[in-house]
């Protein structure tokens, strides 16, 4: 994929500012031997090349009291993306993200964080394309389960070996270990509480928090071939607790977080000792 695009950006006031711009995008995929059957659906019904026209429109709210390591205020953000006619795949994306943080007592402070985002097809086009697809898991979102990896499963062509000419693909698979595909549909929550370090004086260079996550991706529009797809179904959202601290160093912000998955269901994939490099919060 290649593409360019401009965004231009203006304050509407001391703490909110306004965000828009377009950009264009040319795809192409070369399909692989045996992909997944959602990738092999998708290019039947789209072909292998794709040239779109996207539009992008923000606002955010910022009222934190710091840049790095809040403890007091709020950021919210809400964002919408879509494709134009003209483009050969007409969609869309909705989200928002939210954290407040609250001073509780002395130096402990609590977060409230969430984050929704939906996106869908338009016009003659039947769902986000794959690639567009909404991921969930791991640092900044939940803690616990490995980036990315929450939600559908992509399904895996079924081969005979002894066709007459050669691997011939069959029915679909509806076991083994399929990969993550991602939805149009995610929603995430937590709960920090962020608490000083005990004989570290200066709370401006660590974080430490004890977390509670809970999210997870669904597809509202699966793929006719999608044997791992469902709708919207709240009782499948995980849950996670655990502790991260972050440190400000030289080269740059490192955290470390444990982390107890408490439902994860049998294709998510967990990870409870996690660390990251450059994100604060």
């Amino acid at each position: 994929a290649y593409g360019a695009g401009v965004t231009y950006g203006f304050p509407i006031g001391e703490t909110q500012r306004i965000n828009f711009g377009g950009s264009i995008e040319y795809t192409s995929i070369t399909e692989g031997v045996f992909p997944v059957l959602e990738i092999a659906e998708f290019l039947d019904e789209n072909g292998n090349d794709t040239l779109n026209y996207k539009l992008n429109l923000s606002w955010q709210s910022i009222t934190l009291n710091r840049g790095i390591f809040p403890t007091r205020g709020q950021q919210h953000v809400i964002s919408a993306e879509t494709s134009i006619p003209g483009s050969d795949l007409l969609f869309y994306k909705l989200q928002y993200q939210g954290d407040i943080y609250v001073p509780l007592w002395r130096s402990f402070s609590g977060r409230v964080r969430t984050k929704v985002a939906y996106g869908d097809g338009w016009g003659d086009t039947n769902g986000l394309p794959f690639y567009e697809n909404l991921y969930a898991g791991g640092f900044g979102s939940v803690r616990g389960f490995e980036r990315n990896t929450l939600g559908p499963r992509s399904t895996e062509p079924l081969f005979d070996p002894d066709g007459p000419e050669g691997p011939e693909p069959a029915q679909p698979v509806y076991g083994g270990d399929p990969d993550p595909f991602g939805g149009n549909v995610l929603v995430e929550a937590g709960f920090e509480l962020i608490f000083p370090l005990p004989f570290v004086e200066d709370d401006r260079a660590f974080r430490s928090v004890l977390f509670v996550d809970s999210g997870q991706v669904f597809n509202t529009s699966c793929p006719d071939v999608s044997a791992y797809c469902s709708g919207i179904d709240f009782d499948q959202i995980v849950y996670a607790v655990g502790l991260s601290v972050t440190w400000l160093a030289g080269l740059g912000p490192m955290t470390f977080g444990i982390a107890y998955p408490m439902n994860a269901g049998p294709y998510e994939e967990e990870e409870q000792f996690q660390f990251e490099l450059g994100r604060t919060f």
